[in-house]
């Protein structure tokens, strides 16, 4: 049970960082991105930031803007704020904020 604790997840969090910082750069970049594809769902805030961890600057941006979209779904406001002030350039944030808010 106590990984469905706030306690729980956070120390999985931790170890997952501990075991991607282990890897080497494009590993550790295609290994964040495809943990981003999870978190998302249940997490776009902490998905965002490791998105923006990812060293490859393409692939950074990909997530980024996949993660723009997502939390657009679900919270738009929260979304429009991390956009706001995400390094993104000006034509993937434009994407995104153009993108529908599907229900």
């Amino acid at each position: 049970m106590e990984s469905l604790s706030g306690s729980g997840r956070t120390k999985t969090r931790r170890r997952r960082g501990k075991w991607v910082s282990g890897l080497g750069p494009a590993v550790r970049d295609h290994a964040v991105a495809a943990y981003v594809d999870k978190l998302v769902l249940s997490s776009p805030q902490s998905a965002a930031a490791w998105a923006e961890i990812i060293g490859d600057e393409a692939l950074r941006l990909r997530q980024m803007e996949s993660v723009g979209t997502s939390w657009k779904a679900s919270d738009p406001e929260a979304a429009r704020d991390w956009i706001a002030g995400a390094a993104l350039p000006e034509k993937i944030r434009a994407r995104i904020l153009a993108s529908p808010v599907r229900k």
